[in-house]
Formats: structure tokens, sequence, C-alpha cells
């Protein structure tokens, strides 16, 4: 991740540094505006970077040394993309309001974003009525939708969804347009999501044993038996499945074995 950031941070530095040298000759707006757009497809790929790296600190895979690293490499981009809009506006090259959002409004660690279809497009897998594919896609929705900064960027989130996600299927199974994200979802876990009992799942997991197989398959089988459980209790609603998730979670680290590996770490 430090490497990618570092990447991305030394395209900047050189495209900045070019950006400084160029005479007054040639700064011209066309040259000027052509050097803004190379530095937003850099930023670009920061951006679809930033979610991956925010989704990863949720989950605690970063952490300490690691994670002072990954934001000193944030700032330093935030600062440079800052100062190469700063030079531009400088020399009256008119900078949009979408270049403002690329270059600051969304380039931090906490600050939530506007709806970016490069990101959509990496974040969320199409549909290939795999039951994997389908909880891939709507853990994706859920975690992009939680980095939106308003809620015209969660409509365009819905409509990219049901546009470009969607296997035929699913596209007959589901609504034309939802109002919200948890409409969404709530359709999504109760339609394309087959349906399990909770009293099963709880008895699979009350019976559930390690047996022969390795500490990693067995803690594995736990979590998505504990997923599972969640989600059918929910009956489908998001805001259920908010409160349980939680609850069952705790439950699951009091059974997980010791040894067992989350996100990384070892219990």
């Amino acid at each position: 991740m430090a490497l990618e950031l570092n990447d991305i941070y030394e395209k900047l530095r050189k495209l900045k540094e070019n950006l400084f040298k160029l005479s007054l000759e040639r700064r011209t707006p066309e040259r000027l505006k052509e050097k803004l757009n190379e530095a937003t497809i850099i930023y670009n790929d920061y951006s679809v970077l930033l979610v991956s790296i925010r989704k990863q600190i949720d989950n605690k895979t970063i952490s300490g040394e690691s994670l002072s690293l990954v934001k000193s490499h944030c700032d330093k981009i935030v600062e440079l993309n800052a100062q190469i809009q700063e030079f531009c506006s400088k020399l009256h090259l008119p900078v949009t309001r979408s270049s403002c959002e690329q270059f600051g409004e969304t380039s931090n660690l906490e600050s939530k974003m506007e709806f970016n279809l490069k990101i959509a497009l990496s974040l969320l897998p199409v549909m290939n009525n795999e039951e994997l594919t389908t909880r891939q896609l709507i853990d994706g929705i859920e975690y992009y939708s939680s980095t939106l900064k308003t809620e015209q960027c969660k409509l365009s989130l819905i409509n990219f969804v049901l546009k470009s996600r969607l296997s035929q299927q699913a596209k007959l199974s589901l609504k034309s347009d939802y109002p919200s994200i948890d409409a969404l979802l709530t359709d999504m876990r109760m339609i394309l999501l087959p349906k399990k009992s909770a009293i099963a799942l709880q008895n699979k997991l009350q019976t559930s044993r390690q047996d022969q197989r390795s500490i990693n398959d067995y803690g594995k089988e736990l979590t998505e038996l504990f997923m599972d459980l969640s989600i059918a209790q929910a009956e489908g609603k998001t805001e259920n499945l908010k409160i349980l998730q939680p609850l069952n979670e705790n439950k699951l680290l009091n059974v997980l074995p010791t040894d067992y590996v989350i996100d990384g770490s070892v219990r």
C-alpha cells in the first residue's frame, strides 16, 4: 500500500517540478490545462486506492507504524495537489468545481467523497448469479455508500448498480429505482440471496466441531455461519442487520479458536 502511494506521490512530484519549470512563454492556458488534466488522472488512481485504504483501516488490517506511514504519504499527496491547483489558479487558469473536488475535498482519510465512477467500477463486482459475488456486491455497496458525502452521490451509486452491476435475472427481480441505499440493500438481501433458517444456522453453530480441519478452515466456517445468522435474523432489513451484526460478531470472538487469524492478526 505504501509503495503504491509513494508511486503516486512521485508522479505528482515530477509533474509539479515540470510545471514549475515552464517558461513564461510556455505557460499557455492550453499547456496548463494539459498538466492539470494529467494531475487529475494521477489523482483518480489515488481516489481508488483511498477507498481501499479506508476499508483496511476500518477492518484494522492497517495499524501502528504502517498506518502512520500511509497517512504521511496521503498528506504529501494532498499537499502536492493543492500546490498544483494553486499554481494554475494564480496563472488565471479556471479551476472548475469538479477539479476542486478532485484535488481537495476527497483527499484525506477522514473526509467524505463524491461519487467516482472509477472507484465504483473497481470496488463493485458484476453479478454472475453466484452467491459469493452477490455478497461481495452487497458488502461493496454498503461500504462505498458510507464514504459518500451527499444523498445525491448515493442516488448516483444506486443508479450505477441498477444499470451496470446486476445480472439480467437480478434486474427482473429488483425494482427499476430505489429511494435509498438501505431500501436497495434490503431487497438485494431478501430477493437475491438464498434464504437460510436462523434456527438451522444456530443448530449448526452449536454442533460445529473442528475435528481434523485446520484452525483457519474451522474459523472461516464459524465466521461465515455467524454472518449468515445475522442476515437470517435481520430478515433482509438493513437497520436490523446493523444492530445484529455487532452482537453476533462479539459471540463469534468468544467461540473462535485462539490462534485463528482475523484480518491479518492472530486472536
